[in-house]
């Protein structure tokens, strides 16, 4: 065979290996830019509206859990409000954003730390128990309401958005029958228990109103290995309307629809008026006793 005839059989073996690898490697691997503005070229899975982007070694078993999991969460949220329906969903793995997990408010995109996410992985693939930070996450994606639940970023407003996060994660993990892994250091059954016993410590103090604890930041006292923050009572509260009769699901169902509808708020109270008035309407039934009695919505 000739020099010519050999260069010739090396291009076209050349060629028909290396254009299957380059079409693998393109459908396989995207460009992404972090919420810091930092590019970078990613391992790439997706999973009908769910897609991961990633550097780390996971193996396909973790991609499609997660991704089949996190899309059950975006079912569950998307139940609550119409507007919502119908998006694709990104997570990608960075080394830097603004926590262990980063979510955007009102919109679809979700970062998580390397560590972070890595220990998710290793915890899965070792018990089987899955990391619910996804589903907290979620839930800044889907917070749609700050026009109506929002008069500055603290306090009362970031509380109720906050406190809505914490409250759906533990949502999705029971809807979604989930093998959850700890929550703040904490075995998951402890850390929900703790979680809903803030507002009975609370409804057990007379000297607090809901007015002392959301507006001018007098927590309950509660002894547990979990922080007693004002996003944690909030998360606690609707637990325990969620769990009140006449709630239920149907109250989760109704009630951001309704909170949608009310206009912008002015102040604190026009928030906590929106709600109380929202939930009214969403369960039709006179809440005064209920309001008046158990949350102590005013003094």
């Amino acid at each position: 065979m000739t020099y010519k005839a050999i260069k010739k059989l090396i291009s076209v073996v050349f060629t028909a290996v290396a254009i299957p690898v380059l079409i693998w490697y393109a459908s396989n691997h995207r460009i992404y830019r972090s919420f810091e503005g930092e590019y970078g070229l990613y391992k790439y899975f997706k999973n009908g509206r769910v897609s991961i982007y990633y550097k780390s070694d996971f193996k396909r078993e973790f991609l499609e859990a997660f991704t089949f999991y996190t899309l059950g969460g975006i079912n569950i949220y998307e139940s609550l409000n119409d507007s919502a329906k119908g998006r694709s969903y990104y997570v990608a793995e960075v080394k830097n954003t603004c926590g262990s997990g980063c979510g955007k408010i009102g919109l679809p995109g979700i970062e998580i730390q390397s560590d972070k996410l890595r220990k998710i992985y290793r915890g899965f693939i070792r018990t089987k128990k899955f990391d619910s930070l996804i589903f907290y996450e979620l839930g800044r994606n889907f917070w749609l309401y700050d026009d109506q639940l929002t008069s500055s970023e603290f306090g009362l407003s970031n509380a109720m958005r906050t406190g809505f996060a914490v409250f759906m994660r533990n949502i999705c993990i029971d809807k979604l029958k989930i093998d959850a892994d700890s929550v703040n250091n904490l075995p998951y059954d402890d850390y929900l228990v703790d979680l809903k016993e803030i507002f009975y410590r609370y409804a057990e103090d007379s000297a607090l109103s809901i007015t002392d604890v959301l507006i001018y930041g007098k927590l309950p006292e509660r002894s547990s290995d979990l922080e007693v923050t004002a996003s944690n009572f909030w998360a606690s509260l609707l637990f325990f309307l969620y769990e009140q009769k006449g709630f239920g699901d149907d109250w989760l169902n109704r009630i951001w629809r309704e909170i949608s509808k009310r206009p912008i708020a002015e102040n604190e109270t026009a928030i906590l008026n929106y709600f109380y008035s929202a939930c009214t309407s969403a369960t039709e039934r006179d809440l005064t006793g209920l309001f008046g009695d158990k949350l102590k919505w005013s003094k």
